[in-house]
């Protein structure tokens, strides 16, 4: 995953681990489905964004939001909400 969204760009790669029901393999090979993703996914496609959730695992997923803006994720969800994680994490409030 490139760095940071490039300009104008409309297409998100979002990460994070299998957690059933929310995040799950789909039958396809690189299929991601789930509730979490698929909201995700519809969320996206409502604000005019293509979300293209992918599986990482969660220790990956975690040690590259502590990179901050070196990371190279754009995107991660189906986290809860920490005091740790506040300070590496942006979390949404709707």
């Amino acid at each position: 995953m490139a760095s940071g969204l490039a300009q104008g760009s409309t297409r998100i790669e979002c990460v994070s681990d299998i957690y059933t029901p929310y995040v799950m393999a789909g039958p396809a090979e690189g299929e991601v489905t789930g509730i979490d993703a698929e909201l995700l996914v519809a969320a996206g496609a409502h604000a005019g964004l293509t979300i293209v959730p992918r599986i990482m695992p969660w220790a990956r997923v975690e040690a590259e939001l502590r990179k901050g803006a070196d990371s190279r994720i754009d995107c991660a969800f189906a986290f809860s909400r920490t005091v740790p994680r506040e300070a590496y994490m942006v979390f949404g409030t709707v």
